[in-house]
């Protein structure tokens, strides 16, 4: 009903505008600075319908940024219930009250999925709406570019009003379930470290854009965000739920959980890695240098990353070996002239990068940086292939055993 309106109301002023044009015989390329009088009238007549078209396009702005207020302002009163509820409801009545919080919150999850289609709608007509003024007016405005670059800002960047919503059904997923295990704060309070090396089982799956929300509040229902360096438990605590600051104008919710990954993949002249590993041979091995956010310098750490391919027929699991040094490091790494390292010199490496661990964790990491050199120079690598993305991760902060990411 609403784009309806918006249609009617902005072809009714465009074609009007268009008469008027029309009428007068006139275009701009056709105007002669000597015609003042007619210039002006076709600019008030223009003029008129720019004002219009804006009028609508605020109003559309202000009826769904107070729609998606409506959600957010919900579930912040869902999760300030389901926290209360996890902590006072007694084992015997969990199921019940867990059975209907998870109905409001999938309520919500719906009804987000509804205006996020709500505005592609109406991002459409009205982009279908600008071009037609652009093509009838012959102004010499860009009714598009104004109304693209409009769209770069709440409420029509779907992930500025659909991020803080999902950052707090995420919470109250993750009370539902301690209300349905009843074992609150015996696993969630920890903080989750990656792991330096474990097996790998993975699928992985293509998502068109305008699904992406329906996958991720339904994932949310199973597993939580994760925060990197964070305790597990809720992601917001009663102080910042309550904050009336919060909002979704400040989309720092959910940018704080979007992770940007950068890698620099490596590989011989020949690309042989790149070869067996497309082969999926026994033994195929990936070896690449990664860092999130802005990239490291000096003192800070990259991490490095070596796969290994392993066919099922063999008895081994394919596994991804990780460790971290300092960036200032890397191009004694990556030097072909140094030869094969000793272990006195890996272990320097890894002890500047990883001061907390604990001799017996050094050793290892001091194993696997000599085993990359190796590799870097056996298969004389360097680097070939950059990539950057944007991911957000969900996955219990109490185990390593399941782990959701979205690639963007």
């Amino acid at each position: 009903p609403i784009t309806q309106v918006v249609s009617i109301s902005l072809e009714s002023a465009l074609n009007l505008a268009a008469k008027q044009l029309q009428s007068g015989r006139l275009s701009v390329t056709e105007l002669d600075t000597s015609v003042k009088e007619k210039s002006s009238r076709f600019n008030a007549s223009t003029g008129g319908y720019e004002e219009t078209y804006n009028a609508e396009l605020d109003r559309l702005s202000a009826s769904l940024s107070a729609s998606a207020h409506t959600i957010e302002s919900k579930a912040r009163a869902l999760l300030l219930r389901a926290d209360a509820l996890a902590k006072s409801t007694s084992p015997s009545r969990s199921i019940d009250v867990s059975d209907d919080l998870r109905a409001q919150a999938k309520t919500l999850s719906k009804q987000l999925i509804s205006l996020h289609k709500q505005i592609d709608v109406d991002a459409h007509e009205l982009r279908r709406i600008a071009t037609l003024a652009d093509r009838i007016l012959s102004t010499g405005r860009d009714f598009a570019d104004m109304t693209e670059r409009r769209f770069e800002s709440s409420p029509w960047d779907v992930d500025q009003i659909g991020g803080s919503i999902v950052v707090l059904l995420s919470d109250v997923y993750s009370a539902i379930r301690e209300l349905e295990t009843k074992s609150e704060g015996s696993k969630e309070d920890k903080e989750w470290v990656a792991p330096t090396s474990f097996e790998r089982v993975t699928t992985k799956y293509w998502v068109s854009e305008e699904h992406l929300y329906d996958v991720l509040l339904s994932s949310v229902q199973d597993l939580p965000l994760l925060v990197y360096g964070k305790k597990g438990g809720r992601i917001l605590n009663q102080k910042e739920v309550r904050s009336t600051d919060s909002s979704l104008a400040n989309s720092s919710l959910w940018t704080s959980f979007v992770t940007s990954i950068s890698s620099v993949y490596f590989d011989s002249k020949d690309m042989s890695m790149y070869s067996e590993r497309l082969k999926r041979s026994e033994g195929a091995q990936l070896f690449r240098i990664r860092w999130y956010g802005t990239k490291p310098c000096g003192e800070k750490n990259v991490f490095l990353e070596l796969k290994t391919h392993h066919e099922k027929w063999i008895g081994d699991k394919s596994v991804k070996e990780r460790c971290a040094i300092q960036e200032k490091d890397v191009s004694q790494l990556l030097d072909l002239d140094n030869g094969i390292w000793d272990e006195a010199r890996a272990y320097a490496l890894v002890q500047k990068a990883n001061p907390s661990e604990d001799e017996k964790s050094l050793q290892k990491l001091t194993k696997l940086l000599l085993k990359m050199r190796t590799t870097i120079v056996k298969f004389k690598l360097t680097a070939c292939v950059r990539t950057k993305y944007t991911r957000v991760a969900l996955q219990s902060s109490s185990s390593n055993s399941c782990r959701l990411t979205f690639d963007r």
